[in-house]
């Protein structure tokens, strides 16, 4: 598309953006179960599925160590036929404790003795995803690892390692859970970013099982420049009881505020777009997602930094009858005015919001010297023409 400005430098950037895991993680732990004060008879493990396709995890382990332990001879083998559909949560059932507060959902797996049955830490310790039923070794003695993987010997697809007294973990050690917390990983359950720190946060346990319905998923949020407009895009999976999305702007990325509000199609998957007139310089963008029992949640920030020319142009020069003026993206209260050179005005326009050039007419002007006055927002700025 040809432009009568020059866009001197257009990139778009993802801001804040988290690690969108592209495996199974292990998305929440519980070890109080049947403890004193405890809120659920069982521990257990819950994985989730964060990728598309559905993911096979026959004859995968669930493998725990104690905080400071080197042996993962305690494990949960999950039975062939067992599959994570996309986007879904696998809840394991661990060992039980002496009270009997209140059963789990449905799990999907409670073990046999013969397939394992473990008895977690409520505190701290150490679980491991493994993707065979080998037992895991220690390569050395156990120590901190930016991943699991370097100090253990097997096919580890996650590892969590929780609480103060844990010696092997992702990057830090998540911190502990209780006999009435239990640790989440971010994003619900789709945030890796190889720290168990960063990653897990304390809450009360909430058991799912792949009957759970998804909180909606921000699949996709990306900006791009289309017709000198911010053009919004973004795409959502398992849409239940959505409100909507508001857009919010800023130009600074810290201070935001709302400027456009799109109603949620509470689908499987749905798309949405919003087009906003760019300002000058960058433009930081996000969602706010609101459900309709008034929970929020914000997407990552998108950003485009329109640097542009904001040189004042206008042709032909000396006009006859229809001139042309090049300009700045203007805004919604943007006019063009036309004054003498004694300061009359003789002629007033207000322009469209994302345009960066304007046509006026001067037919009816006398001849002489005129000057074109562009007011935009804050900003004034003016050119001398000559009308034939």
């Amino acid at each position: 598309m040809k432009k009568f400005f020059t866009l001197s430098l257009f990139l778009i950037v993802s801001l804040l953006a988290k690690s969108q895991a592209t495996h199974v993680t292990i998305s929440q732990i519980y070890g109080g179960g049947g403890n004193t004060g405890s809120l659920f008879n069982n521990d257990y493990v819950e994985l989730y599925n964060p990728t598309n396709p559905p993911i096979d995890i026959s004859n995968w382990q669930i493998a725990y160590a104690s905080a400071t332990g080197t042996s993962w001879t305690n494990k949960t083998r999950i039975p062939a036929g067992s599959i994570i559909q996309a986007k879904k949560y696998f809840l394991i059932q661990e060992g039980a404790g002496t009270t009997t507060p209140a059963a789990l959902p449905t799990p999907d797996l409670a073990p046999t003795v013969a397939q394992g049955v473990i008895n977690m830490s409520g505190t701290a310790g150490k679980v491991a995803l493994v993707s065979d039923t080998t037992t895991l070794a220690v390569s050395t003695t156990p120590t901190p690892v930016v991943n699991a993987t370097t100090s253990l010997t097997g096919s580890v697809i996650d590892f969590v390692g929780f609480g103060t007294t844990v010696t092997t973990f992702e990057g830090a050690a998540a911190p502990a859970p209780s006999n009435t917390t239990a640790i989440f990983r971010a994003g619900d359950g789709s945030v890796d970013t190889d720290n168990n720190s960063a990653d897990f946060t304390a809450g009360a346990p909430n058991p799912r099982n792949s009957s759970f319905v998804v909180p909606v998923a921000l699949t996709s949020f990306n900006a791009s420049l289309i017709n000198n407009q911010a053009s919004l895009v973004w795409n959502t999976a398992n849409e239940v009881n959505v409100n909507g999305y508001s857009i919010e702007k800023s130009n600074n990325g810290k201070d935001f505020n709302a400027i456009g509000f799109v109603a949620a199609k509470n689908a499987s998957s749905a798309s949405y777009s919003y087009n906003d007139v760019l300002a000058s310089g960058v433009n930081y963008y996000r969602l706010k997602i609101t459900d309709k029992d008034a929970s929020i949640k914000y997407s990552s920030i998108v950003a485009i930094n329109n640097k542009q020319s904001t040189k004042l142009e206008v042709y032909p020069n000396p006009v006859t009858n229809t001139a042309t003026l090049t300009h700045e993206i203007a805004t919604t209260k943007a006019t063009i005015k036309v004054v003498t050179v004694d300061g009359k005005n003789v002629y007033t326009q207000n322009l469209q919001a994302g345009s960066t050039q304007t046509s006026f007419d001067v037919s009816k002007l006398l001849k002489g010297n005129y000057v074109v006055v562009f007011e935009n927002g804050t900003t004034r700025t003016s050119l001398q023409f000559v009308k034939q």
